[in-house]
Formats: C-alpha cells, structure tokens, sequence
C-alpha cells in the first residue's frame, strides 16, 4: 500500500539543480537506504519527504504520521553523539510514526549499539527511509535502495549489497557495449582502408 508519492519534485542550491524527481513512491514497509556522493542533496531530499524542509516545486504525500531523525552531531557537552542519538531513536519509536526518516543514525554509535539498532529496526512496521554511509547497517536492514546521482533517483530492490551487484552488471554492461564499438569501428576502419 501506497504511503508516500513524491510529484514533479525539485530542488535548487544558487544555479545548481540538486533533483528532479517525476514521480516516485514508496510502499508501507518498505526500508529505503537512500545512497549517493556527499554533496548531491541526500539530506535535503530527505528533510523534503519528512516535510522538513519544502521543495522549489512539485509536492510530497506522506501518508501517515512522522518521525525525522537530523544527524545528529556530538559538540553539545554533557551526552555523547551515541548517547543522544539513542535517546532521540527511543523517543521517535515510541511515537510510533508511519514513516521514521533517519539522516546517518549510526555515525554516533558503537557497535553493540548499532546492532540493537539495527535490531530495533528490523521489528519496526513502519516505513524506514535512512541515509548512512555504513554499508554493513543498509545490508542489514534495507529492502529497496534509492540512488541519487546527477541529480535524479533510481530505485534498486534489495538491500545495499544488491545494489552494488546491480550497479557492477549495469558497469559491465557499459564497457562491454564499448569494446564491441570500439572493435566494430577498427573492423569498419579496416575495411574500407582495405578496398
């Protein structure tokens, strides 16, 4: 079942084109790793989904309650990063939003604490929208990977190591498209050298 629809989605920093996005949707719970180069607009498309933020154009349909969790950084004193971001993950569980976006929830935390994450996660019957760059978390936790490169979405099902896979194919397939070019046009060149 439908739970958020993104249309005609567009953001812009000073003259450059963060994303275009046409149409795109996610289902009830699903787990979305969203994944992309630093500086491509990941958190701001998700402050855009949460309704944090609002896009130049187009318009999001959330579905449902939400929970948004910033990335949350660990200068402010007395608590650590871990500790804070444990904290503010109790907080938004226990509202128990229909859709939970999370910007790099693990950057904080140790180990044992991203794995009762992780934990925590896999029994949450919402849908889970995440940006982190811990590749081991996504595979643990992601059905469906949303890539954002040159300033547009696509959606690979399965988690980040399906994606990578999938990515590997689609660069296979690209070289070896150009190997065949590249030998038809030295055959072509010989041949009409030749007559």
């Amino acid at each position: 079942m439908l739970i958020l629809e993104i249309n005609n989605v567009k953001k812009e920093i000073a003259d450059r084109v963060l994303f275009e996005i046409p149409h795109l949707i996610a289902n009830r719970g699903e787990r979305i790793g969203i994944v992309g180069r630093n500086g491509l607009g990941k958190t701001t498309l998700l402050e855009i989904m949460a309704g944090v933020t609002t896009p130049d154009q187009g318009v999001v349909t959330r579905n449902g309650t939400t929970g948004y969790l910033p990335q949350i950084l660990p200068e402010d004193a007395k608590l650590s990063g871990g500790e804070k971001t444990r904290k503010a993950v109790q907080r938004i569980l226990a509202e128990q939003p229909n859709l939970l976006f999370a910007d790099e929830p693990t950057s904080n935390l140790d180990v044992d604490s991203v794995k009762h994450l992780e934990r925590q996660w896999k029994r949450y019957a919402g849908t889970l929208f995440v940006i982190s760059h811990d590749r081991m978390f996504l595979d643990a936790i992601c059905t469906t990977i949303w890539e954002l490169d040159q300033a547009r979405i696509t959606v690979y099902p399965g988690n980040y190591s399906a994606y990578e896979a999938a990515k590997q194919a689609e660069r296979d397939k690209i070289e070896a498209g150009y190997e065949q070019y590249q030998s038809k046009k030295t055959t072509f060149g010989r041949g009409a050298a030749a007559s």
